[in-house]
């Protein structure tokens, strides 16, 4: 517990030190007012990225639509080119992959799982939700979606290892086979 607590001190402390350098990023260290122009900033990107040929238009979206669209999109049915056919491919394998979440078990295996998975889930759905208001265009949800699915596969790895009876300490003989 101690050990927790103190790398909870020292992210804490981290962010508070960094503070202006991870917001000298957006230009947003001298503002007064760190919410609305936060919000003015997401909307003035989404505007500009809207414009390119991959573009979409999230502006009037709902918190859960945008996250879904980063999640989810491109489909068959808005997928630019081919190369967004492969993508909607996998992006399916996403959709068959999170709906196996949707279970009651998934409730029970959350308060047992170890904090690993239960820090990839926080990491997944918070770097999601952040990366929903700063990003329209396509091409580029793509490439940074990618990098935080993994956090998502490795929930799901867990949930399927722990629905299909296997212990926590049987689990590494089993990826190591």
């Amino acid at each position: 517990m101690k050990v927790k607590l103190g790398g909870i001190l020292i992210l804490v402390a981290s962010l508070f030190l960094l503070q202006d350098k991870i917001l000298g990023v957006v230009k947003l260290s001298d503002s007064n007012n760190l919410i609305q122009d936060f919000l003015a900033f997401a909307s003035k990107r989404s505007g500009d990225l809207s414009e390119a040929t991959s573009g979409l238009d999230m502006a009037n979206y709902s918190i859960l639509e945008k996250v879904c669209s980063f999640w989810f999109r491109p489909l068959f049915f808005d997928a630019p080119g081919i190369l967004g056919v492969f993508v909607s491919i996998e992006n399916l394998v996403y959709i068959i992959l999170f709906s196996r979440l949707f279970k009651l078990d998934f409730f029970k295996f959350w308060k047992s799982a170890n904090s690993n998975v239960k820090m990839s889930m926080v990491l997944f759905l918070g770097t999601s939700l952040a990366m929903t208001f700063i990003m329209s265009n396509l091409g580029i949800m793509i490439r940074q979606k990618s990098m935080i699915m993994y956090f998502l596969l490795f929930v799901v790895y867990y949930f399927q290892a722990h629905s299909n009876g296997i212990p926590a300490r049987k689990k590494a003989e089993v990826v190591n086979k």
